[in-house]
């Protein structure tokens, strides 16, 4: 039963994506696919949430730094988006001189 002056939006649900191992460093490009993403614009084919759409597309947060991933495209079943800075904490280099495996 829907309570009266409130609305209730289903909850994004990712059901695959790619890459599901990305560098640590550099620019990349992530692509999901799922439902409930909503649009950033309106849509004729009403299957979207166009009213509480953000034009600038999805809020996704990538890595362990949390990096905002610029979406590129979007719409309610597929956002692609990309990143250019860090998504991982930066390495040092080890007591040998090597560089350490990133951890995840």
């Amino acid at each position: 039963v829907a309570e009266v002056g409130v609305i209730s939006l289903p909850r994004p649900e990712v059901t695959r994506f790619t890459p599901v191992d990305a560098w640590d460093v550099g620019t990349q490009t992530f692509e999901f696919w799922g439902k409930n993403f909503g649009a950033r614009n309106c849509s004729e084919d009403g299957d979207s949430i166009s009213m509480v759409g953000d034009a600038t597309g999805a809020r996704i947060l990538i890595g362990s730094t949390r990096t905002p991933c610029r979406v590129l495209e979007q719409n309610n079943t597929y956002v692609r988006c990309s990143v250019d800075s860090p998504i991982a904490a930066a390495r040092a280099f080890s007591e040998d001189g090597g560089v350490p495996k990133v951890q995840r």
